[in-house]
């Protein structure tokens, strides 16, 4: 939603070509005189567009033509090996800039490749999980990779944030290559530029005691909420206690109800990804407001799941005690493991699917 909602605030002149089609193309020879807004499957660009492209696609985004503006694009793949006379801004699951762009790239995408005939003419920032740069960079290369492969020229420098990093043979930065990262980086380069290697900032202390006060609050009003729930409906959490100690069926059954707004999301992508650009666009816009809707009961249910959890073990703990004792007990022990670091999404993990199942496998009177 704040992607669709960037794109639309895309400055363009009031004369701007709007195209919806299920493949979109700009045939060679051909001259858009105006800013081109685009939809479909598939956009593709042989021809010349003198203005800005703004081009959203299922498929792929392809340059093969000239862009003499900005290139603003969300797909699953854009691939730029044509000519760009301004800036790119990106979104996809893989990028590839195998031509030139005259000004900066900033992108967020699962893969990104520049190819060795790639240019980017100023800043090259992107975030993503893997990247080989190659080409050439007239200025810096900033960003977060997850595995980065560096072989690029460089004539500014490089500040970046990696899990890994191979400097190949034919990387050549003026600048320094800063990078932090828990590892070392592997260098194949005989003179990569002077390399500054930084260590993960711990989270600051401040912003510790920040998370701390805000999971209390969100554990008080939880606390609160729960018991006035044991007051209202005594009897349906009672049996709701009760389901939550059948630990298998009640969990998969709640798992099955947490994952429900990811079922709909998908059968929403595979009927889109069958469906003509023409009524894409009309299908989403009903089942979306459903999904998120159903993400936020979800949400909801998932919160109150904890209450009949935490007494369940409450009183795994004291056999004897009321649903109310057992509950704060439960809600007390279930605070100091989630405290634990590496503890605390494997109690969630339990814990939420848990809660859902008991609500719904609670057996009637």
């Amino acid at each position: 939603m704040l992607l669709t909602l960037g794109l639309v605030l895309v400055p363009l002149d009031a004369a701007a070509e709007v195209t919806q089609s299920d493949f979109v193309l700009v045939r060679e020879g051909e001259v858009v005189e105006e800013d081109l807004m685009a939809a479909g499957n598939r956009v593709q660009v042989d021809g010349l567009i003198e203005g800005d492209l703004v081009a959203a696609a299922f498929e792929e985004v392809v340059i093969n033509g000239v862009v003499t503006g900005d290139v603003t694009a969300v797909s699953t793949r854009i691939t730029i090996n044509g000519e760009v006379g301004g800036s790119v801004r990106a979104v996809a699951r893989f990028l590839t800039i195998g031509g030139s762009v005259a000004d900066d790239v900033f992108a967020a995408a699962w893969t990104v490749q520049l190819d060795g005939s790639g240019t980017v003419g100023r800043d090259l920032t992107v975030f993503g999980r893997s990247g080989d740069l190659a080409g050439s960079v007239k200025r810096d290369i900033r960003g977060r990779y997850a595995d980065l492969t560096l072989g690029a020229q460089v004539e500014g420098s490089v500040e970046i944030t990696v899990g890994s990093l191979l400097i190949g043979p034919t990387t050549e930065v003026a600048g320094e290559i800063g990078y932090r990262s828990r590892r070392e980086a592997v260098v194949e380069a005989a003179d990569p530029g002077e390399l500054i290697h930084r260590f993960p900032l711990a989270p600051n202390i401040r912003v510790r005691a920040l998370q701390v006060l805000t999971l209390s609050i969100l554990w008080l009003f939880l606390l609160a909420g729960g018991l006035i729930a044991i007051r209202i409906w005594p009897e349906r959490l009672e049996r709701a206690t009760h389901a939550a100690r059948r630990l298998v069926p009640t969990w998969l059954a709640g798992f099955g109800a947490a994952i429900s707004p990811l079922l709909v999301l998908g059968v929403l992508g595979l009927l889109l990804s069958f469906t003509p650009a023409s009524a894409g666009l009309p299908l989403a816009i009903v089942f979306l407001p459903f999904a998120v809707g159903l993400g936020g009961l979800v949400l909801m249910a998932s919160l109150a799941g904890i209450v009949p959890v935490a007494a369940a073990l409450g009183r795994r703990v004291r056999m004897n005690a009321s649903l109310p004792g057992g509950f704060v007990l439960g809600m007390i022990m279930l605070a100091l493991l989630i405290l634990v670091p590496f503890l605390r999404w494997l109690v969630l993990a339990a814990a939420i699917p848990l809660g859902l199942g008991a609500w719904l496998a609670a057996p009637r009177p």
